[in-house]
């Protein structure tokens, strides 16, 4: 993990330095070690944020303020919070993890300061997009197309963290992190709320980055995190989305488009599939019935199993991401 350096709340986060820390993180987290996780946090980011708060520091500010409740701390986790509103950053108050807070003196001042900015916010979300480019590329040659979707909540910041997407940009293809419009709280963001809505906003991205960049049409691929992941199923797989694959990564359920029908239907236009999960949690039910009816129904789809805790990337992502592009960018057999 790179040195941690001295920092502002104010100033942006370094990328390398957030990216270990969340990743390990996550991983303590998932193998319920929340001291550990709070103290790698804490030891990072220290302290709180006084006057200023930028967007790329509030997911540490968060997961803190989670890793208190859990760990029976709820006046810490308000102190976090509060201090967060009075930088004017929203906070996901109405997640069920924050309701250990309402008998708290000031909570009803917290919430009502929180629902204005939340106002705010939301008035002025909107989809967004930030994609790499192979810097190979001949001017105007068409070249595939991988999306990319955070989990619940997420952002840009977290999904370019999350997924290297490096490997893939020097395979000559267009790699895009697609921000949902759903605000949740400041920085973050959701799809689950209004799948119609996610679906939406998918499909202008898609629009949007097919007018401003050469790609090929035949060559798309959707891929995602937990909630993401589901939206790209339920778009590539329920709903006719123009990909010729989906890269999904510990789904956060089925979608209720899924159905032997709508696989057929993918199967005819050439849909292929990879699904990556932890060996701890296999098999989750839901995603194995999936895989189950792909395979029944002729969808060629690969099941990548690795060692360790489920929903999060496995150490070794680069390598089989790179490995799930190239089964479904293949040229057909025959």
């Amino acid at each position: 993990m790179p040195d941690v350096l001295p920092f502002g709340w104010s100033e942006p986060v370094d990328p390398d330095v957030y990216g270990a820390v969340t990743h390990e993180v996550d991983r303590l987290c998932s193998v319920r070690s929340l001291n550990e996780a709070l103290d790698l946090i804490e030891s990072t980011w220290p302290g709180r944020p006084t006057t200023a708060l930028h967007p790329s520091r509030i997911d540490p500010l968060i997961v803190r303020a989670v890793l208190e409740v859990r760990l029976d701390r709820p006046s810490e986790a308000f102190g976090i919070l509060d201090a967060m509103a009075r930088c004017g950053a929203s906070v996901p108050l109405d997640a069920a993890v924050f309701d250990s807070l309402k008998a708290l003196p000031g909570y009803a001042d917290l919430r009502q300061r929180n629902g204005a900015l939340l106002a705010r916010e939301r008035a002025g979300a909107a989809v967004e997009i930030d994609v790499l480019s192979p810097i190979a590329l001949e001017p105007e040659a068409p070249a595939p197309l991988m999306l990319v979707l955070h989990g619940d909540p997420g952002n840009l910041g977290r999904s370019r963290a999350m997924w290297p997407a490096g490997p893939i940009v020097e395979r000559d293809v267009f790699v895009a992190f697609v921000q949902s419009s759903q605000l949740q709280s400041t920085g973050r963001y959701v799809w689950s709320p209004d799948p119609a809505l996610a679906r939406s906003d998918v499909r202008k991205a898609y629009r949007d980055l097919c007018r401003r960049h050469p790609v090929d049409k035949d060559r798309v691929i959707l891929a995602g995190f937990s909630a993401g992941a589901t939206v790209a199923l339920d778009l590539v797989i329920g709903c006719g989305f123009p990909a010729v694959g989906f890269v999904c990564l510990s789904p956060g359920g089925r979608p209720q488009s899924f159905a032997p029908a709508t696989v057929a239907d993918a199967k005819a236009r050439g849909v292929r599939g990879v699904f990556l999960e932890g060996s701890d949690e296999w098999p989750d039910e839901e995603t194995a019935e999936m895989v189950d009816a792909m395979e029944d129904g002729g969808l060629p789809v690969e099941l990548m199993l690795h060692e360790g805790p489920g929903h999060v990337a496995p150490p070794d992502f680069a390598e089989r991401l790179a490995r799930a592009v190239g089964f479904i960018l293949a040229p057909p057999q025959g």
